[in-house]
């Protein structure tokens, strides 16, 4: 399993979700993690693979895209990490790899520094010009196939009974 290929998805998928509210991003260097004092962290797992994505954000990148004036930056970080990791599980099924997520647990703290495997290099992102900061960690070995258009609906789209 090529661990650059899943973080391109990741990227890609993130950016499309902040696309959807508006909201630009940018991949950048390294940066500090000054003011990044919301976390959200999703586990997912499947046959093959399982592994967590872990979001340090500033407050001011999570109210970039948050479509409810004056509701809980924790709320809506919750909400994002669920549609973060939604959209790269979407990516990754399109490829024939199933997982299954948990539910986003979100954390406020003065600093936060992830530990996380020696390996693992930080996406560091600016959302709407503020700091934003993903760590992906996968165990585990599975081949990805080319996207397939297999029918599931597009994020954002609606199936009424």
């Amino acid at each position: 399993m090529n661990h650059q290929v899943l973080r391109q998805i990741l990227v890609e998928t993130t950016g499309e979700l902040f696309a959807a509210y508006g909201v630009s991003t940018d991949v950048v260097g390294a940066a500090a993690m000054d003011n990044q004092t919301l976390c959200g962290v999703l586990g997912f797992t499947g046959d093959a693979i399982c592994g967590s994505v872990v979001i340090a954000a500033s407050p001011e990148a999570v109210a970039a895209s948050n479509p409810i004036e004056g509701a809980p930056a924790t709320q809506w970080l919750s909400e994002l990490t669920n549609q973060i990791v939604g959209r790269f599980k979407n990516s990754l099924v399109r490829r024939g790899v199933d997982i299954w997520i948990s539910i986003p647990v979100v954390l406020n703290a003065t600093r936060l520094v992830p530990v996380v495997q020696p390996a693992v290099e930080p996406i560091y992102m600016h959302v709407g010009g503020a700091r934003f900061t993903i760590w992906l960690e996968v165990e585990g070995d599975v081949t990805l196939n080319p996207p397939i258009d297999n029918g599931m609906l597009s994020e954002g789209e609606a199936l009424l009974f």
